[in-house]
């Protein structure tokens, strides 16, 4: 099975550190709204996670999707 090897690990430690950031931001409004909507980011959040954590390698590729959905979204 190939695995994911991110050449800088600085980046790798910067994406985890804000994807964990993240996911306990988006699990507190959901304790806090009780709106299930809250789930859908916590979902594909830790799904890039386990990906990025397991060297997956499919994690580069989770990862410009979830960059291009954050960026679209922002703008909408």
């Amino acid at each position: 099975m190939e695995k994911t090897v991110f050449k800088n690990q600085t980046f790798q430690v910067l994406v985890i550190v804000g994807l964990l950031g993240l996911l306990s931001w988006n699990g507190l409004v959901l304790l806090t709204t009780q709106s299930l909507i809250a789930l859908v980011p916590l979902f594909a959040q830790t799904v890039l996670l386990v990906l990025i954590l397991a060297k997956n390698r499919y994690a580069k590729l989770g990862l410009q999707v979830w960059a291009v959905l954050v960026i679209v979204g922002a703008s909408f």
